[in-house]
């Protein structure tokens, strides 16, 4: 191998591993900027379930032409037990993880909701310890670190949870409330807000998230 090819090999290497972590922050950045536009949908009235119809058809809208040209060799590999599997992917991600995950975050709030999207790793890594999907090996430098990273998580979900701040309004304070009042008037817009319930919600989505990942291993 020339030395061309060597310095070509590394810096495709560093462009990986700088596009790699970059790419995971944003996907944070769009998960909480949905997060708030999904809030602001539920306070002006609009159902869970109608914004999750809507947000799945228009990834299948976008997504499909990709899907059909790239993965088109996909298609001879498809049989009822495959159809089974992606029936089942699709109840425990999109009908169970998303939908209750909307009703949480309607009967909560942003700040509150987002701590129970932090705390699916650590729920699908101990539910798969229990199923025997993955092994802990404690005495191992891997499995040190994923106890000192699940534990960081839980502290991390706590902290935040517990700190209470000045709200910072980067928009029409209006639309932050549940409920739209004007003057001398009611709003027509119900009042979804209730911790308990939203809370059962939340821990409803964040055991169903953790399910669907593991399911995902057998369509992998």
């Amino acid at each position: 191998m020339d030395v061309a090819a060597v310095d070509k090999k590394k810096k495709v290497l560093l462009a990986e591993g700088l596009l790699l972590p970059l790419s995971m922050v944003l996907v944070q950045a769009f998960t909480m900027g949905a997060l708030i536009l999904s809030k602001l949908a539920f306070n002006v009235g609009m159902a869970p379930f109608v914004l999750l119809a809507y947000r799945n058809l228009t990834g299948a809208i976008t997504v499909a032409p990709f899907a059909f040209y790239f993965e088109r060799e996909m298609m001879k590999k498809v049989n009822l037990k495959v159809w089974g599997w992606i029936s089942i992917n699709a109840l425990f991600g999109i009908v169970l993880a998303m939908g209750l995950h909307y009703y949480g975050l309607r009967a909560t709030n942003a700040a509150y909701t987002v701590n129970f999207l932090n705390v699916i790793p650590v729920v699908t890594f101990i539910i798969a310890i229990i199923l025997r999907i993955e092994r802990l090996k404690i005495g191992t430098c891997p499995g040190k670190m994923k106890v000192i990273g699940a534990a960081i998580c839980v502290g991390g979900t706590m902290v935040i949870s517990m700190y209470r701040g000045k709200l910072l309004h980067l928009w029409p304070t209006h639309l932050l409330k549940p409920e739209l009042q004007s003057v001398g008037a009611a709003s027509s817009v119900p009042d979804h807000h209730n911790m308990l319930i939203g809370t059962l919600f939340l821990a409803g989505s964040c055991l169903s998230y953790a399910f669907w990942f593991i399911i995902q291993v057998h369509l992998a």
